[in-house]
């Protein structure tokens, strides 16, 4: 059973591996279509695990909102009460998810904490609906991990730097030539 499937625009891939990493880092099993293979028929592999996923992100981006998948994604996991919603950037939603709060994880640590506790809350539905999901303490776990001291910030200065995983550390080469 996977704990969380991340639903995206391919455009924005790199934010969603970032995502998915950091997901990872506090303890969750996460999906996400990076794991597709060659031939597979994909419709049917997503729908299912949508429909296995405790919960589902849909990261709203100025790509994502425009995407036909993301759409149907987010449809599906609506429909199931499995939807969280987040924005990525700037961003109007399409007009069903308006409604929704979405943190912006881009603007603030608070919105990622926020993201944070919206997917606790879904795991712990979860694991209370279907008792061979596990249930996990992700804030206590994203509180505990001690990298530069805040989850949020190891997440944005990732993506800042584009590096290629979060928590990484780049190297500061101001005084090498």
């Amino acid at each position: 059973m996977t704990d969380v499937f991340i639903s995206y625009s391919r455009q924005d891939r790199a934010q969603a591996q970032k995502l998915a990493d950091t997901l990872t880092k506090i303890g969750l099993k996460v999906w996400w279509d990076r794991e597709l293979n060659p031939g597979e028929d994909f419709g049917d592999l997503i729908d299912t695990q949508i429909r296995n996923a405790a919960a589902v992100i849909v990261m709203w981006s100025s790509h994502s909102v425009k995407s036909r998948w993301v759409r149907g994604e987010a449809s599906l996991a609506d429909e199931l009460k499995k939807i969280l919603t987040v924005k990525i950037d700037t961003c109007e939603l399409p007009i069903n998810y308006r409604g929704l709060h979405a943190p912006e994880i881009f603007k603030s640590r608070e919105e990622f904490d926020r993201l944070i506790d919206l997917l606790q809350d879904r795991i712990d539905i979860a694991s209370d609906e279907d008792h061979s999901i596990e249930k996990i303490d992700i804030k206590k776990n994203a509180a505990t991990l001690v990298m530069s001291g805040n989850l949020w910030e190891d997440y944005m200065s990732t993506i800042k730097a584009n590096l290629s995983t979060p928590f990484g550390f780049k190297k500061n080469n101001a005084n090498s030539k």
